[in-house]
């Protein structure tokens, strides 16, 4: 890793880590709702759900948090990897994910979440785990 990515990496290990709010709005509709406390219980567990996932992630973005090229779209450098969801920036290798599967909600996909530093482990070169 150059020196530049390895100051971009310690930089955004200090960034806060992905929250449900920045990926969808969860809301309770009163005329659905048969019970509004039960609804609202529900929706609590389901944000946390949500965040327990997501704080391995950085907040969303159009760019590539490590070198700023877009991450999709026709100029997209975002490409899948193996490992189904899984994919790296192609333009300098920074890892996400683009199929989510959340723990008793589901699964929710087409959405490039890149990952939070602090769930990353940095290796030299033809160094082993």
């Amino acid at each position: 890793m150059k020196v530049e990515q390895q100051e971009r990496f310690k930089e955004l290990k200090e960034h806060e880590p992905c929250k449900h709010e920045d990926v969808l709005e969860i809301s309770i509709d009163p005329e659905e709702a048969e019970d509004m406390e039960e609804a609202e219980e529900y929706k609590q567990e389901v944000k946390q759900k949500l965040n327990d996932y997501l704080e391995k992630f950085l907040p969303p973005s159009s760019e590539c948090y490590m070198c700023g090229d877009p991450l999709r779209g026709l100029l997209g450098s975002f490409e899948m990897g193996i490992a189904h969801g899984e994919g790296q920036c192609s333009s300098c290798g920074y890892p996400g994910r683009i199929y989510h599967k959340v723990d008793g909600l589901g699964t929710f996909g087409n959405y490039v979440l890149q990952y939070h530093p602090n769930v990353l482990e940095l290796k030299k070169r033809g160094e082993s785990s």
